[in-house]
């Protein structure tokens, strides 16, 4: 019994002893900015696609980043407008994006698309009042979801035939499921 007392003693002595010169490991964190090659600073989404790919959308285009440098791409390169609010991928595979103006356009195979019924979003769009876009999705049949405040949810079919699904309303917000995704009008 004092055999075992004692080792207590010597293993506590040790831990208490030896304590002082073991340390924990700290987070590596890194701040990125337009110095690394982020293209703003003023960002709305960060989102990682299925390659390991980060997307920024920001007020100065998109940047990608994979790990170790940006890319970054404007409407210069394809896309609808220099801010973008939100960025997503589709079960394609292609990574889309919403701007300001409420357009979308897609990244697939090195290359960005205008999405090729942007003038059927841009007649329902009210350019007299500011249209803010709240969510979007396509889906497996390529139809494209997008609500818009002034609007409520659209659904564009493949062939960019618009569908009203609800009507804006005083609520602060409504849900519509679509594919286990929630589009949201506020």
């Amino acid at each position: 019994m004092r055999t075992m007392n004692l080792i207590k003693v010597v293993f506590i002595f040790l831990a208490i002893s030896t304590s002082s010169f073991i340390n924990a490991q700290s987070p590596v964190l890194r701040h990125y900015s337009t110095d690394q090659g982020l293209s703003s600073l003023e960002t709305y989404h960060v989102f990682q696609d299925s390659k390991g790919y980060i997307w920024i959308s920001t007020t100065n285009g998109v940047s990608r980043f994979d790990g170790y440098t940006f890319q970054n791409f404007e409407e210069q390169d394809g896309l609808s407008d220099n801010v973008i609010f939100e960025t997503i991928e589709d079960y394609k595979g292609r990574i889309w994006f919403v701007g300001f103006n409420c357009k979308l356009s897609y990244y697939e195979n090195g290359k960005i698309t205008l999405y090729p019924y942007n003038k059927a979003i841009e007649k329902l769009v009210d350019s007299r009042m500011l249209s803010v876009k709240s969510s979007f999705y396509i889906d497996r049949n390529d139809n494209v979801y997008l609500s818009i405040s002034t609007r409520g949810i659209l659904k564009f079919s493949p062939k960019g035939i618009p569908t009203q699904l609800n009507q804006p309303s005083a609520n602060l917000a409504d849900i519509i499921e679509r594919d286990h995704k929630l589009l949201v009008v506020q």
